[in-house]
């Protein structure tokens, strides 16, 4: 049925057209200018992942797919950010004398790479077979 076609296709680009409306978002800010908003490099660099992403779907799809998913990961570590104000949280442990810190994670980026994993399972369990059959011949 087509309505089961659609619904699939959604749902399989439902992590890319989130990332694509928050950079869309992101781009809009910078664009207009309103609030005096400065212009990172990590911002640049995303809305140029990003919009290298979408042309990517449109010439290979499950290479697009897999390449949200690194811009997720990458933008949960703060590599990257995805929006114009982030915030990113670090945890520490400490083990007698030593501080041991985690990397920044934005939480946000973080909520949408593990709905990104959720939806795209199946995917993912197919990637890290080839991943380890290759390493193993």
């Amino acid at each position: 049925k087509l309505s089961d076609f659609l619904t699939k296709l959604l749902v399989q680009v439902l992590g890319s057209i989130i990332l694509l409306v928050i950079v869309g978002n992101t781009c809009i800010l910078l664009l207009t200018d309103v609030n005096g908003i400065i212009t990172t490099i990590k911002l640049i660099v995303s809305v140029i992942l990003t919009f290298a992403n979408l042309v990517l779907y449109f010439v290979r799809y499950k290479t697009g797919l897999v390449i949200t998913g690194l811009i997720l990961l990458i933008s949960s570590l703060s590599i990257i950010t995805l929006t114009v104000e982030s915030t990113s949280y670090s945890w520490f442990f400490q083990f007698g004398s030593a501080t041991i810190s985690t990397p920044n994670i934005n939480l946000l980026s973080f909520c949408i790479f593990l709905f990104y994993c959720i939806v795209n399972r199946s995917m993912i369990k197919e990637i890290v077979f080839k991943i380890v059959k290759w390493m193993n011949n």
